[in-house]
């Protein structure tokens, strides 16, 4: 039956390898000796689900009738936690229905939802600083096959105005619709409405970096980054790099590891990271070899600088 449910009926439908083996070793609890020759053969820690020594199809029924209505984790394998990821999704995505069904229509209140979204726009559209010059950003760093982290700022640099573009123009429309000169367009109304509830507008998020900030972090987050970019095109290449504050860090960590392969003459597919923890007072020039990042996370884990220390590299 593991060969019909696992191989046959689900294998030829999963294309990942690590799902394959992950499905069927799910399957093992569910398909097993222990189901028919032990009574009451649990399939889930916690013992509310397991299989009845019953006979009828009433007594089946009324046994399933006795199920939880929410299923917990543990029925997919997965730990309690998954619950809580669930209804923080669930919450968030009720508060911004009930947001974006709030009344805005009426009198002063529409006035006042005019003017807000007006000094809202107004003040993101002042902070935003001018495009990057690509032409002038080539000259200063041209394509180089010894240093790739000049493509990496030019490319950065590119995606970056696309972005300041769309964010631009958009603030510019929603200013000038309302005043009353262009035509409130859908887009521009679902705009209005994730801008008056702090949340970054589907059509930046469209050409954005990967963000799950609100609005106001967003934004702050944005200028931090191209701040970062102009310090580099003006300064130099930084000895340190904001890891985190790439629109798309696999070109950098692409660059990285193209700079070590050219300059030891290695194929780069048989390279691969790794990774040491260094004290700020470390990190002041460029290293010989590599690159020094900060921003770098760590998720659901913890780091014991003692431990780490102790050790010798």
């Amino acid at each position: 039956m593991r060969y019909l449910f696992g191989e046959c009926n689900y294998g030829g439908r999963v294309t990942d390898a690590n799902d394959f083996f992950l499905l069927n070793a799910i399957l093992q609890d569910f398909v097993n000796p222990k189901i028919v020759n032990e009574n009451n053969f649990k399939l889930s820690p916690s013992g509310n689900y397991y299989v009845p020594n019953l006979e009828t199809h009433e007594e089946y029924v009324e046994f399933i009738k006795k199920f939880p209505l929410g299923q917990q984790p543990e029925v997919f394998g997965m730990h309690e936690n998954c619950d809580i990821t669930r209804e923080l999704k669930e919450t968030r995505e009720l508060c911004d229905a009930i947001l974006f069904t709030q009344d805005k229509s009426g009198g002063g209140a529409e006035k006042k939802f005019e003017t807000k979204l007006a000094e809202i726009a107004a003040d993101i559209f002042e902070k935003l600083p001018p495009d990057f010059d690509l032409k002038e950003a080539l000259t200063k760093y041209p394509t180089a096959y010894s240093e790739s982290m000049n493509t990496v700022l030019v490319q950065e640099m590119e995606r970056f105005n696309r972005l300041l573009s769309v964010i631009r123009s958009s603030l510019l429309a929603i200013q000038k619709a309302v005043k009353g000169l262009v035509l409130m367009s859908t887009d521009l109304e679902t705009m209005a409405t994730s801008l008056m509830v702090g949340k970054v507008p589907a059509m930046w998020a469209k050409v954005s970096y990967p963000s799950l900030k609100p609005l106001g972090a967003y934004v702050k987050d944005f200028l931090e980054r191209l701040r970062f970019l102009q310090t580099w095109y003006e300064n130099g290449k930084p000895s340190v790099f904001w890891v985190s504050g790439f629109f798309f860090t696999q070109a950098f960590l692409t660059g990285a590891m193209q700079n070590f392969a050219r300059k030891y003459t290695i194929p780069i597919d048989k390279l691969g990271f790794d990774f040491v923890i260094l004290s700020t007072d470390k990190s002041t020039t460029s290293p010989v070899d590599g690159a020094y990042v900060h921003g770098l996370f760590v998720d659901g884990a913890r780091w014991d600088r003692k431990v780490y220390e102790k050790q010798t590299f």
